[in-house]
């Protein structure tokens, strides 16, 4: 983290069927003293919440037509020099809880703590989910699954210097395994929080972070006629297409399922994660709004993979990781 002019400006890009524009910018909420931030957009897109290692955690209002961003409410802001270093951030899938990571120093524990936002002041009645010490750093992520995910950054101790990289031997709980969060919706005392319970696989280690792509189910704004797409309005009653894969890591072959398709003639396509083509098929037919194909994936190498579908009417896609 690099202390650097005080900033309070937000870049936005435009992202449409004719491509990227921008980037506009919006001055919004408080001037953050530091390089080192996270945001969490709430579920359907028209709010996030910042987190930043100068200790402020705040929460924005954005515009999905003009892209502007404003100023909702502070959170959290320090009074002190000795500020609590708030290093990651997520809304649990309702939008009612927030779960926030904090450290202040070498010498102190980790904690994420869950914060109720229907409350006048989340930070002052904020709840302990997991303490940690000697501290690590974590980071958190909602999946899709509506589970959320933390990874951890093991910590060298005595401390000294950089944790980053690890040694070649170095293969621990921390480093192995994610915490999970089963039941973000529910209060802390129940949200059921399972530290280095995910195992990641043999030779796999983690350190501080998860994938960093957007959400691209968000959907349309129901109501809205400026960010559809042109994909189907839930509100005047039509299902949004959906596609999904599942990668049988022993036989090779990943699994392709969608539904609600508005179009009859489907190409498949299969990027690797350098954005080369690897398969690619045309003039397919959906049956009903069904498609389904198997994809033969041996030799390809272990890494993500993107699945993109594409009719007369719509264009979606998912991801499939290979070990």
């Amino acid at each position: 983290m690099g202390y650097t002019i005080p900033n309070d400006t937000f870049f936005v890009w435009l992202v449409d069927p004719n491509g990227i524009s921008g980037p506009f910018t919006s001055k919004a909420g408080i001037s953050a003293l530091d390089g080192t931030h996270h945001i969490s957009v709430n579920s359907d897109g028209t709010q996030f919440i910042e987190v930043s290692g100068s200790g402020i955690i705040e929460e924005f209002n954005f515009d999905r037509c003009n892209g502007t961003i404003t100023s909702n409410r502070i959170l959290h802001y320090p009074v002190t020099i000795n500020f609590p270093y708030f290093f990651s951030v997520s809304y649990s899938p309702n939008d009612r809880y927030v779960y926030v990571t904090q450290f202040k120093n070498v010498l102190d524990s980790t904690y994420i703590f869950q914060l109720d936002m229907t409350l006048q002041d989340p930070w002052l009645n904020k709840k302990i989910v997991w303490a940690k010490s000697p501290y690590e750093f974590v980071f958190l992520r909602l999946a899709p699954n509506k589970k959320i995910y933390v990874s951890h950054a093991f910590i060298h101790y005595p401390y000294v210097g950089w944790f980053y990289p690890y040694p070649d031997t170095l293969f621990n709980i921390e480093n192995t395994h994610l915490g999970v969060i089963n039941e973000p919706d529910s209060p802390a005392v129940s949200c059921d929080f399972q530290p280095y319970s995910f195992y990641l696989g043999p030779n796999t280690r983690t350190y501080t972070g998860t994938s960093n792509l957007p959400d691209y189910n968000l959907g349309p704004l129901v109501g809205s006629g400026c960010d559809t797409l042109s994909l189907p309005n839930p509100s005047q009653g039509g299902a949004l297409g959906t596609v999904s894969a599942y990668i049988h890591q022993e036989w090779q072959t990943i699994f392709v399922n969608a539904q609600n398709l508005k179009g009859q003639n489907v190409t498949i396509s299969v990027y690797d994660g350098q954005g080369s083509l690897k398969f690619e098929v045309e003039s397919l037919k959906s049956v009903g709004g069904y498609f389904t194909q198997n994809i033969n994936a041996t030799n390809w190498p272990a890494g993500l993979y993107l699945i993109k579908l594409k009719t007369e009417k719509e264009k979606i896609a998912c991801k499939v990781v290979k070990y």
